[in-house]
């Protein structure tokens, strides 16, 4: 090979490698203006959401019900009350905040708001737990997951829960019951 031919493929080789940084450059000016883009457009989301009357006066309404039925949970807790008249009035609470919840998911879904777990539903469960109605807190499991919310908290699944009370209540479970803990599998 000539110094002429070396000359040329050099020319060449840092000519491909500029193409190549360029391009690279390009491909993440283009990610960055897609995550600026998808930051934007969650902002906006938040705006609007906040900017939403209707909306604010229902989340605030469920989140200090949810912070009641919170205080009420430690409340039976610390006093090993849940087979008493306050233990009925908690499951009261918990019966309105679920009567709540369909109205809310309209709005959770329009401003994409993830919503995993609901603690009233768990807290509800663990009471009946406590009071070893096994079938009604397997009930509430299954509930929990009809209605939208298919964790028992951060990390674990409501089938879990829904297992272990079957498995405390050795009673059969109902098809619904069987069939949510079959999709485990799936």
């Amino acid at each position: 090979m000539g110094f002429m031919d070396s000359l040329k493929s050099g020319i060449k080789k840092v000519s491909d490698e500029a193409k190549a940084k360029a391009e690279r450059e390009k491909a993440e000016k283009e990610e960055r203006e897609k995550y600026l883009a998808e930051i934007n457009r969650q902002q906006a989301l938040c705006d609007a959401a906040r900017a939403d009357q209707a909306y604010q006066k229902l989340r605030k309404r469920s989140e200090n019900l949810h912070t009641k039925i919170e205080d009420a949970y430690t409340v039976l807790r610390n006093m090993d009350a849940y087979n008493t008249e306050s233990g009925d009035k908690f499951i009261s609470m918990c019966e309105k905040y679920f009567a709540m919840t369909p109205e809310l998911w309209p709005y959770w879904k329009k401003y994409e708001i993830d919503v995993l777990y609901a603690m009233p539903y768990t807290r509800l469960s663990m009471v009946y737990e406590k009071r070893g109605d096994y079938y009604n807190a397997a009930l509430i499991c299954v509930r929990s997951i009809n209605d939208g919310f298919p964790y028992d908290g951060p990390a674990a699944r409501m089938q879990n829960r829904l297992s272990r009370m079957i498995k405390k209540g050795k009673f059969e479970p109902t098809e619904e019951m069987q069939k949510i803990l079959s999709e485990i599998f799936e």
